[in-house]
């Protein structure tokens, strides 16, 4: 990469990297708590300790919905990370060029239309729910078992 394109070819993709990096953190915990309000309303459970399905539950719903919503952003950083190695995708078919983030959206959606910006959208939902269910999953039974020993050491 570096010999055929410079020091720029390893940074391609970054600017739609960044703009999708700090809303899909957000999105996944707003998701996260959304649903486990509609959890504690739906099984009426008081507010202890968030059981492990509870949070690979909640998690792996707030994945689905923060990629869904996140995923033009993610078609578009790996287009533009594609970007170049023509010669390698030749028998994939067309291997078009962009601009830029704001160029490859217009000519993803003039092209493809809206569904273009979702292409892959089913594995993606796929992953999102069970990394972010793992995520979530892990991260409550450590705050569970460091709660246990925090409260231990005060009684």
């Amino acid at each position: 990469m570096y010999r055929e394109e410079g020091v720029r070819s390893f940074y391609r993709g970054l600017a739609p990297s960044l703009l999708e990096l700090f809303p899909h953190a957000g999105l996944q915990f707003g998701f996260y708590t959304f649903f486990q309000m509609l959890w504690d309303k739906t099984f009426k459970t008081e507010r202890h300790e968030v059981g492990p399905l509870e949070s690979a539950v909640c998690g792996g719903c707030s994945g689905i919905c923060s990629k869904t919503i996140i995923l033009p952003l993610d078609v578009v950083k790996k287009r533009l990370q594609i970007q170049g190695f023509t010669q390698a995708r030749a028998g994939f078919g067309k291997a078009p060029t962009y601009n830029g983030v704001v160029h490859c959206f217009s000519k993803i959606i003039k092209q493809e239309g809206l569904a273009g910006l979702f292409k892959g959208w089913k594995p993606s939902i796929f992953k999102g729910a069970v990394s972010i269910g793992l995520t979530f999953l892990t991260y409550e039974q450590l705050c569970n078992v460091l709660r246990h020993k925090h409260l231990n050491q005060q009684g």
